[in-house]
């Protein structure tokens, strides 16, 4: 004779069918009273993510000035000539300044761009200004991502 005691065990019985559902509906009642705070949690996890991401570009953003600083001292005649290179191009397009000084920064740039025109001196600061130019690129992207992301935690914010 076959013993179906078993068996009957792992078959569920009508009223443990009804508990089980009765319990799935209370765990789901539960759910949706806890709904709100859940998203609250959702929301703030989300700011503080946004949050420390924003300190870590800006944290990068900060030794890529270090570095460039840096980089500044380590080839001091270069980077000086192609920084007053700049000074005097701005200074012959800028309308705002009065004669003497556009005079003054147009000369100066002068001697910047002499300085890097020298053919000894020309493939150094090719690299010096590619270089600059580089990090000059990387801290303004750092810069937007900064940016975007405060927007992005002002408008969570404001939705609160």
């Amino acid at each position: 004779m076959l013993n179906t005691s078993g068996i009957n065990f792992f078959k569920p019985s009508n009223n443990s069918s009804m508990n089980i559902k009765k319990i799935l509906f209370s765990v789901a009642l539960s759910l949706t009273y806890l709904y709100p705070s859940m998203a609250l949690a959702q929301y703030d996890y989300e700011i503080q993510q946004l949050l420390d991401r924003r300190e870590d570009y800006k944290i990068q953003a900060e030794n890529l000035q270090t570095k460039i600083g840096f980089y500044m001292l380590t080839n001091p005649k270069a980077s000086a000539a192609l920084l007053i290179s700049g000074v005097g191009i701005f200074a012959i397009l800028e309308q705002s300044l009065d004669p003497t000084t556009k005079v003054l920064l147009a000369g100066m740039g002068i001697v910047g761009t002499n300085y890097c025109l020298n053919q000894q001196n020309f493939q150094h600061c090719a690299k010096v200004a590619t270089d600059l130019t580089s990090y000059a690129v990387e801290i303004n992207n750092y810069n937007q991502q900064i940016n975007s992301i405060t927007r992005r935690i002002d408008s969570l914010q404001k939705s609160n």
